[in-house]
C-alpha cells in the first residue's frame, strides 16, 4: 500500500477513534454531556487568508495557538458569503483545503461550505445577470458536490449583508424566500443539514440616513432605504421544517432590530430556526444595537431568560476572523490585538454561562447543540454506492473507517 494511503487510513482510524470516545451514543442523535475537551465549540468562523494558498503552517502556528489559549475544543471554519466580484478578488484559491485540514488536525475542525458557490449563483440569479432555469440545476449539484467534499452544512449564505467597508466586504440582498433557497432549503431537508444564514433584522422599511442604529451604513453600496424582510424570512422557515436555519450574528445587529423579544417570537413559531450568539468585546459596546452583553460585560438578563427557555436553539459563533478581514490592515498587528479580544470576549461569554445557568444548560449552548445540530458524531454516507442497494444514510463516526473500505463514499448518493 502507498505512504501517502496508509496516511489518509491512519487519520480516517484516528479521527473516528477520537470522536466515538469524545461523544458516546444514547442521546437524541448520540449526544453525551461531554464533548471530550474542556472548553467549547466555536460554530462559525473564518480561515486564515494565504496568498500561496499553503495554509496548514497557518492553521497550525496562528488558529490552534489562540483555541488552546482561549478553550475552543474545535472550531467550524467557513467562507464568507460573497458575490460574484467579490469572489474573484478575495481569495485566489478556493477553499477545498478545508477537507484537508479537518483531516490533518482530526476533532478540532469541521467546515461548511457554499458562501464562495452558492452565494455568487444566487446573487447572479438576484441581480438578472442569470436566469433562475439555468441556475437551478447546477445549484443543487453544486450544493451536493459540497457534502460530498465532507461540508457538515451549508454557510456563510446571506440574505441581507451590510458593506461594512471598502473592498471585498460586499452589500448583498437576497429576498430570505428567494426560489433558490427555498430549494436549498428542500436540499437541507431532506437530509437534515443545518443553513448558516447571515441577515440583518428589518423590521418595516428604514431609511439608514436618518435611523440612528443604520446612519452610518452610507450608500453606495449600501442601499438608500432597507424594506422589511422578517416576513420573507418567516416563508423560509415554514416552507420546509426539515431545514435547519441557523440564524448567524445575535448580538451584533445593526439595525436595531434583532431584540430578544423578536427572536424570542421567532423561535416560539419556528421549531427549525436556531441561533448563533456572537460575543463581542466590551468596546463594541455602543449604541442602540441589541447587543447580547452590558457595558459592563455582564450577559443582559432578557437572553438568559431566552436560554432557559429555549436551551436547545443556541450556539456560540465568534465571526472574529483568524486575518484581518479588512483588505490592507496590518494582519499582523490583526493577530496581536484585535484577534486576541475577540476570543477572549467569546470565552467569557461562555464563563458567565456556566456562572449564571445551571451546568448542563450552559454545557447545552457551550457545545451539545453543535454535536446535535451539525451531527458531529453521525456523520453523511453513500452506502453501496452505483448498485441496487444504494442509499444515503448516517453511521456511527466509529464505523464509518470501515464503511469507506468498502467502497461507500462521502456525503449523499
Amino acid at each position: 500500500m502507498k505512504a501517502s494511503s496508509l496516511r489518509q487510513r491512519y487519520w480516517v482510524i484516528v479521527t473516528a477513534a477520537l470522536v466515538f470516545l469524545w461523544i458516546s451514543a444514547g442521546k437524541a442523535k448520540g449526544v453525551d454531556e461531554h464533548v471530550g475537551r474542556d472548553g467549547y465549540i466555536d460554530t462559525h468562523n473564518h480561515p486564515p487568508h494565504s496568498r500561496d494558498c499553503t495554509y496548514d503552517d497557518r492553521i497550525r502556528d496562528v488558529v490552534l495557538a489562540a483555541m488552546d489559549r482561549f478553550d475552543i475544543s474545535m472550531t467550524f471554519f467557513m467562507p464568507p458569503p460573497m458575490d460574484a466580484l467579490t469572489l474573484g478578488r478575495l481569495l485566489p484559491c478556493d477553499f477545498s483545503y478545508l477537507a484537508d485540514v479537518a483531516a490533518r488536525h482530526p476533532g478540532r475542525f469541521a467546515f461548511l461550505l457554499g458562501g464562495e458557490s452558492l452565494e455568487p449563483m444566487i446573487t447572479a440569479v438576484v441581480s438578472g445577470t442569470a436566469s433562475l432555469e439555468a441556475t437551478l440545476p447546477p445549484f443543487l449539484e453544486t450544493a451536493k458536490e459540497l457534502l460530498r467534499q465532507g461540508a457538515i452544512g451549508f454557510g456563510e449564505l446571506a440574505a441581507e449583508h451590510f458593506s461594512l467597508h471598502e473592498g471585498g466586504h460586499p452589500y448583498i440582498h437576497v429576498p430570505p424566500d428567494h426560489p433558490l433557497l427555498l430549494a436549498l432549503a428542500d436540499l437541507a431537508g431532506t437530509y437534515d443539514l443545518p443553513i448558516d444564514l447571515h441577515m440583518e433584522a428589518i423590521v418595516g422599511d428604514i431609511d439608514p440616513n436618518i435611523d440612528p442604529c443604520t446612519g452610518d451604513l452610507r450608500p453606495p453600496p449600501n442601499p438608500p432605504a432597507l424594506s422589511d424582510n422578517i416576513a420573507a424570512f418567516e416563508r423560509l422557515l415554514r416552507h420546509n421544517r426539515g431545514a435547519v436555519i441557523v440564524w448567524v450574528h445575535a448580538g451584533w445587529d445593526n439595525t436595531g432590530h434583532r431584540t430578544a423579544a423578536l427572536t424570542g417570537r421567532l423561535l416560539q413559531n419556528h421549531p427549525n430556526l436556531y441561533i448563533q450568539l456572537r460575543p463581542l468585546t466590551r468596546s463594541a459596546q455602543k449604541g442602540c444595537r441589541n447587543r447580547l452583553t452590558n457595558a459592563e460585560g455582564q450577559i443582559r438578563g432578557q437572553w438568559l431568560d431566552l436560554f432557559r427557555s429555549f436551551p436547545d436553539r443556541f450556539m456560540i459563533g465568534l465571526d472574529s476572523f483568524y486575518s484581518s478581514p479588512v483588505p490592507g490592515a496590518d494582519e499582523e498587528e490583526f493577530q496581536r490585538t484585535r484577534l486576541p479580544l475577540s476570543l477572549g470576549a467569546g470565552t467569557q461569554f461562555v464563563t458567565q454561562l456556566y456562572e449564571k445557568l445551571p451546568p448542563g444548560l450552559a454545557r447545552k449552548l457551550a457545545y451539545e447543540n453543535a454535536v446535535r445540530v451539525y451531527w458531529l458524531n453521525q456523520p453523511l454516507i453513500c452506502h453501496k454506492p452505483g448498485t441496487r442497494a444504494e442509499q444515503t444514510m448516517r453511521v456511527d463516526a466509529s464505523s464509518v473507517n470501515a464503511h469507506l473500505d468498502h467502497g461507500d463514499s462521502v456525503g449523499p448518493c
